[in-house]
């Protein structure tokens, strides 16, 4: 079978860390975090396992509520205490969105690099 994504920044393309938008969350102070934008099929063209909640679907375009997903870094550290991501909201670049999925810690720019919270 073959597939085809796509995303602003390539897996592992060592491209030195990629871009980070600012995000704000309730009870938290305005941080910045790495950041991707990809299309639905991307989390199945490279094998990249939604642990919960579910993937981007082609219904989440300019059109919907803005969405966004995070790594389990992300809710390890911001979601304590059995605290369930999917469903909060998220400020980012200035846009509320709505937390759909966790996808599993993975590596982005390098195979060697440490997990850290990533959009």
């Amino acid at each position: 079978m073959k597939r085809v994504a796509f995303a602003r920044r390539a897996l592992l393309s060592g491209s030195g860390g990629g871009a980070t938008v600012p995000v704000e969350m309730p009870g938290q102070p305005a941080l910045s975090f790495g950041f991707n934008q990809v299309s639905p099929s991307y989390f199945a063209t490279t094998g990249s396992r939604v642990v919960r909640g579910h993937a981007f679907t082609p219904a989440d375009g300019a059109q919907s509520m803005r969405v966004v997903m995070v790594n389990e870094s992300f809710a390890q550290r911001f979601y304590r205490g059995g605290q369930d991501p999917v469903g909060t909201w998220v400020r980012s670049a200035g846009a509320d969105r709505q937390v759909v999925g966790i996808v599993e810690d993975g590596p982005t720019n390098d195979l060697k690099e440490g997990h850290e919270p990533y959009l």
